[in-house]
C-alpha cells in the first residue's frame, strides 16, 4: 500500500514539474520559415528611418516580437526604438527602446511589452527603427521578399513588396511541450527500470 501511494506522489510531483516546464515563451512566424536566411533583403538606410509591418495575431494574448537584423559595427552602441499599434483603432498599446546587444536572442532581437489581451484574429501594425551612439554601427532589419496574406511592409512611408522576418511571442502553456517532455520522461522512467533489472 505504501508503495503504491509512493508511486501516485511521485507521478504526482512529475506531472507538476512537467506542467511548469510547459509554460513557454510560444512563438509564431509572420514570414515563410522555408525561405533561405540568404534570400532576406535588409533595410539600408543612411538616416534612421521607421520600418513597419502589419500582421495578424494567432493568439488570445502577446507578450512581445522578435525581428531578425543584420548587424553592421558595433551593435552594443545601437538602440532600437519600437511601438505596437492596433491597426484598427490606430491606437499605440505598446511601446519600448532597448539596446541590441541585449535584445539578441537566439540571432533575433527580442522586443518586450506588458501583456496585451484579447488578440486573436486582430490586425496590429509594429514600427521600429535604429540608432547609433557612434553613427556608424547599425542593425539593417531583415525581410523575405514575398508579401505573405495579411501583411503589409512599410519603409518610411513608402510600401514594400515584401514581409519582415518577425515572430510573435506568447507565454503560457504549451500542450505539444507537455506531451512531448512527458513522454520522454516515461521514456527515461522505463528505460532505467530496465536497467535496474538486468543489473539486479
Amino acid at each position: 500500500m505504501k508503495e503504491k501511494i509512493k508511486i501516485i506522489i511521485e507521478c504526482i510531483i512529475v506531472i507538476g514539474l512537467v506542467f511548469l516546464y510547459a509554460h513557454i515563451a510560444k512563438t509564431n512566424n509572420i514570414y515563410d520559415d522555408t525561405i533561405d536566411p540568404s534570400k532576406y533583403g535588409s533595410v539600408v538606410e543612411k538616416e534612421s528611418v521607421w520600418v513597419s509591418e502589419e500582421f495578424k495575431v494567432s493568439e488570445e494574448t502577446l507578450d512581445g516580437v522578435r525581428i531578425k537584423g543584420a548587424e553592421s559595427g558595433d551593435i552594443s552602441k545601437v538602440n532600437i526604438e519600437y511601438e505596437l499599434r492596433e491597426a484598427a483603432s490606430n491606437k499605440v498599446v505598446a511601446e519600448g527602446n532597448v539596446n541590441a546587444k541585449k535584445a539578441i536572442k537566439s540571432r533575433f532581437y527580442e522586443l518586450p511589452f506588458t501583456t496585451i489581451q484579447n488578440c486573436k484574429g486582430k490586425t496590429y501594425v509594429l514600427s521600429v527603427r535604429q540608432s547609433a551612439e557612434d553613427g556608424e554601427s547599425a542593425v539593417h532589419f531583415s525581410y523575405e521578399k514575398k508579401v505573405e496574406p495579411g501583411t503589409k511592409f512599410v519603409v518610411n512611408g513608402n510600401d514594400i513588396e515584401g514581409t519582415m522576418i518577425i515572430k510573435t511571442i506568447t507565454n503560457r502553456f504549451d500542450l505539444e511541450t507537455f506531451f512531448v517532455v512527458t513522454i520522454f520522461v516515461l521514456y527515461i522512467v522505463v528505460f532505467l527500470k530496465l536497467l535496474y533489472k538486468l543489473f539486479k
